[in-house]
């Protein structure tokens, strides 16, 4: 349509001899042959990045304006009476051709790079030729003046600068899609201002501007139509992505990045439900917690990257040896791997679970660095009979279990019993008290002599610590230094001790300066 009305001026402009009329009219037909090859470009390379909801908008937006444009501008110039069947086609149409423009830019820009400057130039090259044939139109139909001629042919003018400048800037290889970058979409609250606007202009206009005759009501009743069967239908596409959208984030949140195992609280909601059923089978679920012993070493001596292909290479063993029993395998952090039974009917069986796959371990892993051995500390915890618990109380119970396998010395498995609970909280208990002993002067140290074995002399003392709680209790080095050791404590109370040491040596030699040799010894 546009390339017919342009050829029709250029032919009238060569007629007449006025070359003003020419050179524009060729500017402007140049301009949108750059805007066609533009966008054809654009929807060709850049095809595969468009979403349901981009296009729906984009049309959406188009439609609008077509109701608009017929209302106020291509009615009222179709009931002209005085032109040629020829004259009516072409500046009839010639406004709704830049419906499908008005489309693809608003696609355009609803899905290219934000704040690219060749973005923004093609964007704005497309909305300055809709404009130059907006106001175009409308000095044509209504009759207002050659200034809204003049105004046009500057927008069109603006069209070609504007194009030009989109295709020769160094970010115009991502436009054409030639140059992959993160996408980076227009914000939400810009998509829904242009897509309201696209809607609440259309019907201010339908209010306030009333049918001319039959066919206007039947053209905007069709128009009306359209507009709210594609509303209706990006509803639907905007509500089943936000669903899909929901259930991928959730997925997400319950599966493990780099196995694609199920995560910890995936895994004890499942095993909630199968405990929820347990009065039914008269089974004994059990937890088995596999941690891998030293993986650090790997981590540290291979890289993350032979780290993390041994986590998925002991995933798949333990998945494939899981299945054979019924077992569901999760990972609930770093280098542990959590299975949950729900078949054993007894401790036994759940034991021997556990050791069949401990076995599937055993054997040396092959990566691109070479083999590797793995080995693992596993805790075992079986609901017990006629009590259930709940499925963070029996984890915390295999938790305690493999704790226990690593502190019998590791590669091996530990079956929970009361026992280790009351170990954990004395543990517990211990630690807590051991904070506060050296502010409460709860340490005392007993010095041993040292004889010398030739002459039967006291040659000097070896300090020996000791922690006597407040309520008299005596609590042994062997039960406490460990403690501090892993808090460390083991600074402060060592300082304390040296200090201790050496202010009692020279005390002692204050008593007995005769006697100048004697020692101290602090092990």
């Amino acid at each position: 349509v546009g390339g017919l009305y342009e050829g029709s001026d250029v032919a009238s402009g060569w007629m007449t001899g006025d070359s003003l009329v020419v050179t524009q009219t060729v500017a402007d037909g140049l301009a949108k042959a750059l805007i066609v090859a533009i966008l054809l470009g654009v929807v060709g390379r850049r095809r595969g990045r468009y979403t349901a909801g981009d296009i729906l908008d984009g049309i959406i937006i188009a439609l609008g304006a077509w109701l608009v444009a017929w209302i106020l501008l291509v009615e009222p110039y179709a009931a002209e009476e005085n032109l040629s069947a020829l004259e009516l086609g072409i500046n009839a149409l010639y406004v709704p051709a830049a419906v499908p423009i008005i489309a693809l830019a608003t696609i355009f820009l609803f899905t290219g790079h934000v704040g690219r400057l060749a973005n923004w130039a093609a964007t704005a090259a497309f909305f300055l030729h809709v404009f130059g044939d907006l106001v175009y139109a409308i000095g044509e139909i209504h009759g207002i003046g050659s200034w809204a001629f003049t105004m046009a042919d500057l927008f069109y003018i603006g069209t070609f600068f504007a194009a030009g400048a989109a295709l020769i800037h160094p970010t115009a290889p991502e436009i054409m899609g030639r140059r992959q970058t993160p996408r980076r979409e227009l914000r939400l609250p810009s998509r829904l201002v242009a897509t309201a606007c696209s809607l609440i202009l259309p019907v201010m206009v339908l209010t306030f501007v009333p049918a001319n005759d039959h066919a206007d009501r039947v053209v905007r009743s069709a128009s009306v139509l359209a507009l709210l069967l594609l509303v209706a239908w990006r509803l639907h596409q905007s509500t089943n992505e936000t669903l899909a959208t929901q259930n991928q984030m959730l997925a997400m949140a319950r599966t493990d990045d780099l196995t694609r195992l199920p995560n910890k609280a995936a895994l004890l909601e499942q095993a909630n439900d199968v405990i929820d059923d347990v009065w039914r089978t008269n089974n004994q679920p059990a937890f088995f917690l596999f941690d891998l012993d030293r993986f650090k070493t790997i981590n540290d001596s291979l890289g993350h990257a032979a780290g993390d292909e041994v986590l998925r290479i002991v995933t798949s063993r333990l998945t494939l040896a899981a299945r054979a029993i019924g077992a569901v395998v999760a990972r609930p952090s770093g280098d542990e791997f959590l299975v949950l039974d729900a078949s054993p009917d007894s401790a036994t069986t759940a034991l021997a679970h556990a050791e069949m796959l401990h076995s599937v371990l055993l054997e040396p892993i092959s990566i691109n660095q070479g083999a590797v051995f793995v080995t693992s500390s596993v805790g075992v915890a079986a609901m017990p009979k006629g009590r259930p618990l709940t499925a963070d109380e029996l984890f915390r119970q295999a938790d305690i279990a493999m704790y226990r396998a690593k502190d019998s010395g590791r590669n091996c498995i530990a079956l929970y019993d009361k026992s280790m609970q009351d170990r954990v909280s004395h543990r517990l208990k211990t630690e807590t008290e051991l904070h506060g002993a050296l502010e409460r002067r709860e340490f005392q140290l007993f010095h041993q002599p040292i004889v010398d074995a030739d002459g039967g002399r006291v040659a000097g003392f070896e300090a020996l610590i000791r922690w006597r709680k407040e309520d008299g209790t005596m609590v042994s080095p062997a039960e406490f230094i460990p403690i501090a050791e892993e808090t460390g404590l083991i600074v402060p109370i060592g300082a304390w001790t040296l200090n201790e040491a050496c202010r009692q040596a020279c005390e002692w030699h204050r008593e007995h300066p005769s006697d100048p040799g004697l020692l101290m010894s602090v092990n």
